[in-house]
């Protein structure tokens, strides 16, 4: 019987362990207007359905353009067409201007009571502006070389609870042989 409860708290830690999603920006990627324009940059990363984001952590560079202050400008965090966290890096700076921001790590979502679980499986992540401008100009940039860090917790495929499974009922056919 020890064998088969070690079995399975190995099995169940291997599923609860933190996997790391690091987004790095290949290009400059612009924000243009308020949450949900079309114009809007939009990306899609595939985690899998039922995926909980736990931590956030980021090194981005933001440039300003025009009127636009660093404060202005966004990232929105989600499952589907609303946001589920805004991260808002240049909070504070009511300036224009070109600046650097760090996490110095990953922010601990849960911690924050901001975690949240992905029904599609989809992350999207959304670049927009709190106070627009210039409607359908750009705004502010984020600049290439930023890099998001996006910690999370996977479920497993239905294939692993299987085979787990098929690992349990082994090792009970086996006590009952002996």
């Amino acid at each position: 019987m020890k064998y088969i409860l070690g079995f399975a708290i190995l099995g169940l830690s291997a599923f609860s362990s933190a996997s790391l999603y690091v987004h790095n920006f290949a290009t400059d990627v612009n924000s243009f207007d308020a949450f949900g324009a079309a114009i809007n940059v939009n990306e899609t990363i595939n985690l899998g359905v039922g995926t909980h984001i736990t931590g956030i952590g980021w090194d981005l560079t933001l440039e300003t353009v025009g009127a636009s202050w660093l404060s202005e400008a966004v990232i929105g965090f989600g499952d589907g067409p609303t946001g589920a966290v805004n991260l808002t890096p240049g909070i504070g700076d009511d300036i224009s201007g070109l600046m650097t921001y760090s996490s110095a790590g990953v922010v601990d979502l849960v911690g924050l009571s901001l975690d949240f679980f992905l029904t599609t499986g989809n992350l999207n992540l959304q670049y927009f502006e709190s106070f627009d401008d210039v409607t359908g100009q750009v705004d502010s940039v984020w600049k290439r070389g930023s890099v998001l860090t996006i910690q999370y917790d996977a479920v497993p495929e239905p294939a692993t609870f299987a085979a787990l499974g098929l690992g349990v009922a082994v090792l009970l056919r086996r006590r009952r042989k002996n």
